[in-house]
């Protein structure tokens, strides 16, 4: 009877050891980063999520997300406008490369176009 509760007391411990360092290798490995564009009349902040997951090949991953409240503290994910780009290339390339941040064309103050690597893509504000 003593030897298996020492059992159950050397098992348990090593079993939530290797959960947790298995979810923090893994949450160490999938981080995401924010980029905030303000527009031209700076009335609107469009917030960019991203991240990347590299095996052979690159996979960029963005969602947006518009601010609000006072101070625009507040955020709200835009529905129907994340997207996922593929790069293929040895080189590593920025994300927010990829989606020609310094190039963003605001057609209006609800409005940003973006020229992916992937064509154009309209994200359009609440």
């Amino acid at each position: 009877m003593i030897l298996k509760k020492k059992y159950w007391m050397l098992v348990i411990p090593l079993f939530l050891c290797v959960i947790l360092f298995g979810y923090v290798s893994f949450s160490s490995l999938i981080t995401s980063e924010y980029q905030f564009i303000t527009s031209p009349k700076r009335t609107i902040t469009l917030v960019i999520e991203y991240r990347v997951a590299t095996l052979g090949e690159s996979h960029y991953f963005y969602n947006f997300y518009q601010t609000f409240g006072p101070y625009g503290i507040l955020m709200k994910k835009l529905d129907g406008k994340h997207f996922s780009l593929i790069h293929r290339s040895n080189e590593g390339a920025h994300p927010l490369e990829l989606i020609r941040i310094n190039h963003q064309n605001w057609v209006s103050e609800n409005e940003v176009v973006l020229n992916s690597i992937d064509g154009e893509k309209v994200i359009t504000l609440k």
